[in-house]
């Protein structure tokens, strides 16, 4: 089935291939204007494309969109590491970036993309203006469940200084929005949104609710 975004633009039409990091990463890119990496969610068979096709074009005529396949979904990769997959996602996703010649971005990612933003937050500050996240396990719980080698990034939380927004749907069954509560607690400049029947995936449940506030927030108020 094509997934096609609300301005017309194909997932086809859009899909990029570039080698850096040692690795092909692929990506969709529309729009131009100040850079927004977005970064999906987990789940077999998911891609950037398919989580974000239905709210970005609200927000390709204000900014440059690049939609990053996550190491080993679609075509990025494959990669094989031995440390915790969000540290990965995150490097994956700078060098996507130092490829591009984009020295910093705003970061959008969904569930482990959120997660892997809020990495990328921590361990590369100076690449991250601004970031939203949603749907994301606090750390602890990541730490637990993780098949990679863990890493607990919960203590490291309060050193971030990029404004972050949260967007979470109320109906989450993946992760109970009172986890983005708990991360609001320990981030500075936070602020979260609550979306009332919501699931896990605000940007493909509720594309156009979820679209203004990103763009309001990326926009800055």
């Amino acid at each position: 089935m094509p997934f096609i975004a609300s301005n017309g633009l194909t997932e086809e039409g859009t899909s990029r291939t570039v080698e850096a990091g040692g690795t092909r990463i692929h990506y969709h890119e529309l729009g131009a204007g100040e850079p927004v990496l977005f970064l999906h969610a987990y789940g077999p068979g998911t891609t950037a494309w398919i989580v974000f096709h239905r709210a970005i074009g609200a927000l390709a005529p204000h900014f440059r969109c690049i939609l990053m396949d996550l190491p080993n979904f679609s075509k990025t990769g494959p990669v094989v590491y031995r440390e915790g997959v969000h540290a990965v996602q995150a490097r994956t996703a700078v060098a996507l970036l130092d490829a591009l010649g984009i020295e910093r971005a705003h970061w959008v990612g969904c569930s482990q993309g959120g997660q892997s933003s809020m990495v990328a937050a921590i361990s590369y500050p100076d690449r991250v203006r601004r970031f939203v996240m949603g749907g994301s396990h606090e750390f602890r719980e990541a730490r637990r469940q993780s098949v990679s080698v863990p890493h607990d990034y919960t203590p490291e939380l309060a050193s971030i200084r990029a404004p972050v927004l949260l967007v979470h749907g109320r109906y989450d069954r993946m992760v109970a929005f009172e986890v983005s509560i708990a991360i609001l607690n320990h981030v500075a400049d936070s602020r979260l949104v609550l979306l009332n029947d919501c699931g896990h995936w605000p940007p493909f449940e509720k594309p156009a609710e979820w679209a203004a506030h990103v763009l309001t927030f990326l926009r800055g108020y």
